[in-house]
């Protein structure tokens, strides 16, 4: 997806001014609105004992567990859990690309589409999904599902998530208003 995304956003940042006049200012407003969110989901979460603003809806986490579910009970599994992988990250692509599309349109602003642009990627890709590799393997081999739930909330770790979340979208904002001052010619 990211690489499809790459292509698309490299070749219409290439081609359009106007694509730049609009989306530049849009993914500036954006990333803003989410660092936000992600603050008042730490304030929640940590001192309301509330739910998460930003987080799949209950009916995309349904069809997330159905896919699963569906697709666990195949007898070749390899095939099965590429098929889930699949459907599962167009799913959940409603959650992750909240950082993803931003990451690409700097990585766009910073390198080009090019081989580094793709390298770029790739290491983003490798800091998303090792921590969630890491969780399952802990979980596969360790606890229950349950336990680690437990401890996510006992000890706030959601919440504190949340506000690295905010720093991060902090970070993202203040690189894409970069941006969109130079698209603007205004830096």
């Amino acid at each position: 997806m990211g690489t499809g995304l790459l292509g698309a956003v490299g070749y219409i940042d290439s081609v359009s001014r106007l694509f730049q006049i609009i989306f530049y200012p849009a993914m500036t407003v954006f990333t803003a609105v989410l660092a936000v969110l992600s603050v008042v989901d730490f304030y929640r979460m940590r001192y309301k004992g509330k739910k998460a603003v930003l987080e799949l809806s209950k009916g995309l986490k349904r069809k997330t567990h159905e896919i699963i579910r569906k697709n666990a009970k195949v007898k070749t599994i390899w095939i099965a859990s590429l098929i889930t992988g699949i459907l599962v990250s167009f799913v959940e692509f409603m959650c992750t690309g909240q950082i993803y599309l931003p990451t690409i349109v700097y990585v766009i602003n910073s390198a080009g589409v090019s081989a580094r642009a793709l390298g770029f990627l790739i290491v983003y890709n490798l800091g998303f999904t090792v921590p969630i590799i890491a969780i399952t393997l802990i979980a596969y081999f360790s606890s229950s599902t349950k336990k680690i739930h437990e401890y996510m909330t006992s000890t706030n770790a959601a919440a504190k998530i949340k506000l690295l979340m905010g720093a991060l979208f902090t970070v993202f904002f203040v690189i894409m208003l970069n941006i969109t001052l130079r698209t603007f010619r205004v830096m």
